[in-house]
């Protein structure tokens, strides 16, 4: 009796899997995280230039650069809503990719079950097949030693 596996090559396919998605999750949450950085520069560029409207506001009026801050203030506000959807996009992506992992990691679970489940009847029979070993050289011995 053998301790190979006979379904090693299925177990080694779902390792592959596992390892495929967990790349894949790492490059979506890396994607997410690209796309929340340039969010945040745009609502970080957007303060500052509300807050530079607001000094001009206080100060003398210009009407040009006045006008000129609030279209870009509006340009802005819609890159950020554009850049929203991006984001979610790309968040969608990576729980997909987390659902796909769990998916992998369940099946390659089954199998390591399978694989110890296969490992402890093995042992068993070895056991078994033992036990009935000493069983008959217990009763060679009683048949040579009782007559």
């Amino acid at each position: 009796m053998s301790l190979d596996f006979r379904f090693q090559a299925v177990l080694d396919y779902r390792q592959r899997i596992v390892e495929d998605r967990q790349r894949h999750l790492a490059d979506a949450q890396r994607a997410w995280r690209v796309e929340m950085d340039g969010l945040d520069a745009l609502r970080e560029q957007r303060a500052r230039f509300a807050a530079q409207l607001e000094e001009m506001l206080q100060g003398v009026l210009h009407v040009d650069e006045i006008e000129h801050h609030y279209r870009y203030l509006a340009a802005l506000d819609l890159a950020i809503k554009a850049q929203e959807a991006v984001v979610e996009t790309a968040e969608e992506a990576a729980e997909a990719a987390r659902a796909d992992l769990e998916e992998a990691l369940k099946e390659r679970k089954t199998m390591e079950k399978l694989k110890e489940y296969d490992r402890e009847r093995l042992l068993e029979a070895i056991a078994q097949d033992e036990a009935k070993a000493v069983d008959d050289l217990n009763i060679a011995r009683f048949g040579r030693n009782g007559r």
